[in-house]
């Protein structure tokens, strides 16, 4: 049987199947939105050389050599900036300074690679960030992170030596001390005593605190510890605890200074 042929002098059945392969092609290369755009896929984690996104240039020789990875391919180098991409992640981002210097370090919390890249935001947001390979690999910061429901996201709690703690931020000599100083300031301290511990604590009301554990005898500063309710670098936590923790659920609670009224039985 013979194909009814359009005005033109085209056989129909032809046109349809050009149709139909035209079609397919269309789908095939991702589709076109509303506004005749490519639709652009989702942003990806890049774990190895594919990735779901194009491979992207040679990095030129401003990579370190402390992130090289001699047994990966030239294409896992180019996505992770010479560094093993299942060590060290980059996050695609719209950004145009992927081969850029590189300005960021991030810790493989898992692992404990030093990753480069060339800006903090190609980094996984559970890596704590450091600005060189030096801070990152001699760091004692952000030893031991601690998640809130299993969830790697962001880490709540960050747990490290009271060494650390005290050579990066301040270590009060004495409970006085650390009343001392924060009253004149204005703040709420709270002191608690028992299981031969005595804290003193802020009390701020805000997400914002600050605590200082002593050995209830010798008054020697066993631990310290911080928190916010607003995630702080270098490990992204909300939250930082060194040495030995207050955990006395019999504490004899007093107030060191606070506003007038407050309950608290003040402190002798």
């Amino acid at each position: 049987m013979n194909e009814p042929v359009s005005r033109g002098g085209v056989r129909r059945g032809a046109l349809v199947r050009a149709g139909v392969w035209l079609g397919v092609s269309w789908l095939a290369c991702g589709g076109v939105s509303n506004d005749g755009l490519e639709t652009p896929g989702p942003a990806l984690l890049r774990n190895d050389a594919s990735g779901g996104a194009p491979a992207q240039p040679p990095l030129d020789a401003g990579v370190p050599d402390a992130a090289s990875n001699d047994a990966g391919s030239s294409d896992t180098a180019q996505d992770c900036r010479g560094a093993p991409c299942s060590e060290c992640p980059q996050l695609l981002t719209s950004s145009p300074d992927y081969l850029g210097p590189t300005t960021a370090w991030g810790r493989n919390p898992y692992t404990g690679t030093c990753c480069p890249y060339a800006n903090s935001v190609f980094m996984p947001d559970h890596f704590p960030s450091f600005e060189s390979l030096e801070a990152c690999e001699g760091s004692c910061r952000c030893a031991e992170l601690v998640g809130s429901g299993g969830s790697e996201a962001s880490w709540i709690t960050e747990r490290i030596s009271l060494e650390c703690y005290c050579s990066a931020k301040t270590c009060d000599v004495s409970p006085e001390a650390f009343g001392e100083d924060r009253c004149s300031r204005g703040l709420t301290v709270v002191r608690s005593e028992g299981c031969g511990l005595l804290q003193v604590a802020t009390d701020v009301g805000n997400g914002d605190s600050e605590s200082r554990v002593f050995g209830q005898e010798s008054r020697a500063l066993v631990g310290a510890g911080d928190g916010s309710d607003v995630s702080g670098f270098p490990c992204r936590t909300y939250g930082t605890s060194a040495g030995t923790e207050f955990d006395c659920p019999k504490a004899e609670v007093c107030l060191v200074c606070g506003p007038p009224g407050d309950p608290r039985p003040a402190c002798d």
